[in-house]
């Protein structure tokens, strides 16, 4: 198989980095990467592997193509739909690929595409990858029902067939002819589309991998979701969602609205969003009022109101209204279709939130329509952006309108950038008696989390009992400190970008101490760690909660000491002696064990919920006072929004969160906020003897450089004393 992406040089910062990154962390190597770069340099950074090949795109047909065609570049006000230069980039880098397979008659089988703004988030197995292309088909694609064209993201061509290898001459034949500028939209996935449509009806064997996906969101609804994710359109360029949709959503709690209205209602996403927050708000009722064009949108129509979005049809999103309902049944809800200067009449509710069409005609009779309302807001309101630039007057709408508003009216600010240069704010309208909008200009909103033991008491006796028997030897006391530096290293993915120094470290004398998600990463890296610290009391061929089944993380045999706990299932115990590796024994604290008869007079080590902070309190105990950490980052790639939609089972809440540390955003779960909770405990203390250095990206380091900020530099107290002395004398 052969994998072929492309991007821009100048967005190897925003996205295109993540892609190469994962991708050589994840992918199976027998999988080729091809990656084409256009208008700049390869990037220093880049990662080289075997199993990557970096090409310049600049085929002169390419070439010709673009300068032939430079002004078929979206227009202004910029639309997509129109843009032939930005997407044939992907349709010259699939073709010139191809055209090599077959000058030299390549045993390659299937060429795949992915698009440069999806990140891969774990181990894609390679039986997974052969299970979204069908031997039976010329050409795999996403599919969409309700949308005329297909999401291009992913493309599989069957190059054993003589069919694909036709499909794809005529892709490029399009746009070598200048064929497409007779389609009602240039860009590669409408012209795919059409092409596969005509292919197919002469005998192309197509392979449709979402057929039930109705909206835009093939690709993150598709097979490939469960290891990649796809960061559609603007959020390709940010991390995460735009701010300004968070303080939308803190507005909500804040005001807890029982009626909300929304114009620009769109696929349905942002709604769900707004009623789910307004449920969790109150206990009441709520109901929602939703205007859109829907499917009755044309291009005349988004030209007038500058909308660049893809209609979505009204049933598609009331499905998912429904589905809310059958979850809510305190909730309900109206969609309305149609022109709102036509549709629209006057209401009084809690919450308005007004994102329909943009002109100023149109900004204008939607917010007269909800004046008197408690709460209104309304999104673009543009502001200037560093280098003094800002959309053009006539995108203005909301601009105006607050402009104009002789009322109590805020704005909210946010970083989101608008592609043509400027700024994106929030103006709220505020009724008489109504509060003012919260302060939003914060980074971070403490959460706390409350462990509990992952298996119930009587489970985690049983365990200990059984190895009170197995594990032959134990610590059974404090040890004398001493000057050895030991080195924790935990699973996050930051530490392949450590491995030079941690090894180095471990070569000048350092004690070279894992987990168990660490430590195959490790011996692939050829680094034997010292020892391992075991602590997962449940079985050995379950999946940890990074999706891995336990016994395969102990797959790579080596002479590193295992620290097994006695509340570890016995399992991995037996598994562990049974190969013959050294099994060390050790009590750790919790709340159920420390009460066990068994336990009386042991020593129980502290030091947090996971087994790296766990590996500090142990460290402690052997003496260690000089801790360097890496892989600490206590952090996920964005989960998409079915990711966002799980619910943790005993509490019924999102199991992933997004808090704020420093200023910058991070994804985690609950499991992972308690390592990073754990952490701030510990250094937090002045009671402790011990000297902790943070190493790597993600949330722990974030926490402790954060938390270094905010300290003064400690001051030598015999440098003090001699300056008292000083003072003193003169």
């Amino acid at each position: 198989m052969i994998l072929v992406t492309s991007f821009h040089a100048d967005s190897w910062e925003k996205y295109a980095k993540r892609f190469m990154e994962s991708f050589e962390r994840y992918w199976p190597k027998s999988v080729k990467l091809h990656a084409f770069y256009h208008d700049g340099d390869l990037p220093e950074d880049a990662p080289k592997a075997n199993n990557i090949v970096y090409k310049r795109l600049e085929h002169e047909d390419m070439l010709k193509f673009k300068e032939n065609y430079k002004d078929k570049n979206g227009g202004s006000p910029y639309n997509y739909r129109l843009d032939a230069i930005k997407f044939c980039h992907k349709v010259f880098a699939i073709t010139e690929m191809a055209e090599e397979l077959r000058l030299t008659k390549s045993k390659q089988k299937w060429l795949m595409w992915l698009d440069a703004d999806t990140v891969t988030k774990k181990k894609v197995p390679l039986k997974a990858i052969k299970s979204w292309v069908d031997p039976e088909a010329d050409v795999v694609y996403l599919g969409r029902t309700a949308i005329d064209y297909c999401e291009s993201s992913f493309l599989g061509f069957n190059m054993a067939h003589i069919p694909a290898h036709v499909f794809l001459e005529d892709f490029r034949g399009v746009y070598l002819s200048g064929e497409l500028f007779g389609y009602r939209e240039w860009h590669d996935g409408f012209v795919f589309e059409r092409l596969l449509r005509m292919h197919r009806a002469h005998g192309l064997r197509t392979h449709d991998l979402t057929p039930e996906c109705a909206d835009l969101e093939a690709f993150n609804s598709s097979p490939l979701a469960k290891y990649l994710h796809h960061f559609k359109g603007p959020t390709k360029d940010q991390q995460h969602a735009p701010v300004r949709y968070n303080h939308l959503v803190e507005m909500i709690g804040f005001y807890k609205p029982k009626t909300l209205l929304e114009t620009g209602t769109w696929n349905g996403e942002r709604a769900i969003q707004l009623c789910l927050a307004a449920l969790q708000a109150s206990p009441g009722p709520v109901f929602y009022t939703g205007y859109d064009l829907f499917e009755d949108g044309n291009k005349e129509l988004d030209d007038l109101e500058f909308n660049a979005k893809a209609n979505t049809a009204i049933e598609l999103v009331r499905k998912k209204l429904v589905r809310l309902k059958e979850l809510h049944p305190r909730f309900d809800y109206q969609l309305i279709k149609g022109d709102t200067r036509e549709t629209m009449k006057h209401h009084k509710v809690d919450f308005a939130y007004l994102d329909g069409g943009h002109s100023i005609e149109t900004a204008a009779n939607d917010f007269n329509n909800v004046e008197g309302s408690k709460v209104v807001v309304m999104d673009d309101y543009f502001i200037e952006d560093e280098a003094g630039r800002i959309p053009p007057d006539k995108w203005q709408g909301t601009n105006k309108v607050y402009d104009a508003h002789e009322g109590r009216k805020f704005l909210i600010h946010s970083p989101d950038p608008v592609n043509v240069g400027g700024k994106i704010s929030l103006a709220v309208f505020v009724g008489q008696g109504e509060k003012e909008p919260p302060n939003m200009d914060r980074t971070a909103v403490p959460i706390i989390v409350n462990p509990v033991d992952c298996v119930e008491k009587e489970y985690l006796f049983d365990n200990i009992k059984d190895n009170l028997k197995l594990i032959p030897k134990y610590i059974g006391s404090k040890f004398e400190f001493h000057e050895q530096k030991m080195l924790v290293v935990s699973g996050g993915p930051s530490i392949k970008e450590n491995f030079a120094e941690i090894q180095r470290k471990q070569i000048a004398g350092a004690a070279l101490v894992c987990v168990k998600h660490s430590y195959p990463v490790l011996l692939e890296a050829g680094i034997v760690p010292w020892a391992c610290i075991i602590l997962d009391p449940r079985p050995l061929d379950g999946e940890s909660t990074h999706g891995i089944v336990r016994r395969t993380l102990f797959k790579g045999q080596s002479d590193t000491i295992f620290f097994v706990a006695s509340m570890t299932n016995p399992e991995v115990t037996k598994f562990l002696l049974d190969r013959g590796d050294t099994v060390l024994g050790w009590h750790a604290f919790s709340n159920a064990s420390s009460k066990l008869p068994e336990m009386q007079n042991k020593m129980l080590v502290t030091g947090g919920t996971c087994a790296a902070m766990r590996a500090v309190g142990l460290g402690h105990t052997l003496g260690y006072r000089s801790f360097d950490l890496y892989g600490f980052d206590s952090c996920v790639e964005e989960p998409s929004k079915e990711e966002l939609e799980i619910l943790e089972p005993e509490t019924k809440k999102p199991k992933y969160l997004e808090v704020g540390i420093g200023g910058r955003k991070f994804w985690t779960t609950g499991e992972l906020l308690a390592q990073a909770q754990d952490f701030e405990r510990l250094v937090a203390r002045h009671d402790v003897d011990m000297k902790i250095d943070v190493f790597g990206k993600g949330m722990v380091p974030a926490l402790w450089e954060n938390m270094q900020a905010q300290r003064e530099a400690p001051e030598s107290f015999f440098k003090f004393l001699a300056d008292c002395r000083e003072k003193s004398n003169g």
